[in-house]
């Protein structure tokens, strides 16, 4: 006869609570399990905090505060987002979210760069974002 934790499900979590370290936290969640993480340890978080700091270092004139942290928040980047889930009505809506979110932060970032007279970087980038979006004003007005 197994005990709870042995099969199953609880083996699952305890082989998961094994591989994340004590610090994890995971608690019944309905029928499921949810893993409790702080917003700074996913990278989707990280890159909207950061993409917010910029952009109010743009706002406030400091461009070069804002192309450090636009930088940042880019490199969190790694192909598109949550691309590895699988294919929902909401996770669709998350992923266009975040997409326009990181094509705002490359706005930014451009714009940023503009200011601090980095035109020879830019200006290929900004190139290929117009073909690519030729509607958005904002990179035709760079």
């Amino acid at each position: 006869m197994a005990r709870f934790g042995e099969t199953g499900a609880g083996s699952q979590v305890s082989r998961l609570r094994a591989a994340l370290g004590d610090g994890a936290s995971i608690e019944r969640a309905g029928a499921g399990y949810r893993i409790l993480v702080d917003p700074q340890d996913v990278d989707a978080s990280r890159f909207e905090r950061l993409a917010g700091e910029g952009r109010s270092a743009l706002a406030d004139g400091d461009a070069g505060r804002a192309v450090v942290l636009l930088r940042e928040a880019l490199q969190l980047w790694r192909g598109p987002a949550l691309a590895d889930l699988p294919e929902s009505g909401t996770d669709q809506a998350a992923a266009v979210r975040l997409e326009e979110h990181r094509l705002g932060a490359r706005e930014d970032r451009i714009e940023a760069e503009l200011r601090l007279g980095e035109h020879h970087g830019a200006v290929p980038e900004l190139r290929e974002l117009v073909a690519r979006h030729p509607l958005r004003e904002r990179l035709a007005g760079c």
